[in-house]
């Protein structure tokens, strides 16, 4: 296929690439050996092969969210620095009342 030197400095511009005359020249030869590739593989007699939209076989994959407390919150606050009275973690302040709101 061939890839004109319009194509390159288009796609540089995209790519907001700055190239130089003889990268410009490897970028156009690259991507002409790259479609060429590909010209190659649609060549492929592909008539026995399935699609195939992934490999693993799963589908829609999920779980329900369910709460689970697989360990015990009092030894766990424990290792907290700084726990309120209702067993949160409690965290230096971040935003101070002058900050903007977003």
């Amino acid at each position: 296929m061939e890839i004109t030197p319009a194509q390159i400095d288009t796609l540089a511009k995209l790519a907001k690439l700055q190239l130089s005359s003889e990268e410009r020249l490897s970028l156009q030869k690259d991507l002409r050996a790259i479609l060429g590739f590909v010209d190659q593989l649609n060549e492929l007699d592909t008539t026995d092969v399935p699609p195939t939209s992934q490999v693993t076989g799963l589908q829609n994959v999920v779980r329900p969210d369910e709460v689970n407390y697989d360990f015990d919150p009092k030894e766990m606050q424990a290792t907290m620095p700084s726990v309120d009275e209702e067993g949160n973690l409690r965290v230096p302040e971040v935003f101070t009342g002058d900050s903007p709101s977003h």
